[in-house]
């Protein structure tokens, strides 16, 4: 069994292993064409991810805007990510390479910029945003109080669709 403990994996035998980049992280599961219907394809595959699903979504997205707005080919989608929204551009462009085959989509870029959560702060009433990559703890910036709910939170947008 490989496990994770204090940032370090560990393989089946206890010994740790090396933490590698991405070049080296397991491969997405092998997707098989199920069916394509409206320029739209299903693809099935061993153990799904969520990136694929909201791929397919963001997908089904875009070609319905391209197809309302008489587009041929899509060229880039810009793709806005909440910061604390566990997508990784890495797969996200991999399965749009693979579902957007044979549609107007194929060989588009996505993009994906990234955003900070929006707080509201319970003792003030002010909304704020903040990354929190970059803080400890979550406070109000106008007065100090810890007291802070999530407004916007793990959510993604199609900003922009470039067309021709």
């Amino acid at each position: 069994m490989v496990g994770i403990e204090g940032g370090v994996k560990f393989g089946p035998e206890g010994a740790p292993l090396p933490l590698l980049g991405p070049a080296f992280w397991p491969r997405p599961p092998v997707l098989a064409r199920t069916r394509q219907a409206r320029g739209v394809v299903e693809y099935e595959g061993g153990g799904a991810v969520h990136e694929l699903a909201i791929t397919n979504r963001i997908l089904r997205t875009v070609l319905t805007h391209a197809r309302r707005n008489r587009a041929h080919r899509v060229h880039r989608v810009l793709l806005v990510v909440s910061e604390i929204a566990d997508l990784q551009p890495l797969w996200l462009q991999h399965y749009f390479d693979k579902l957007a085959e044979g549609t107007r989509a194929e060989g588009a870029r996505l993009e994906v910029e990234r955003i900070a959560p929006e707080f509201a702060c319970e003792a003030c009433g002010r909304r704020f945003a903040m990354l929190m990559s970059e803080v400890d703890r979550i406070a109000c910036p106008a007065c100090g109080s810890g007291r802070c709910g999530m407004v916007r939170t793990a959510d993604y947008t199609v900003e922009e669709i470039e067309v021709s």
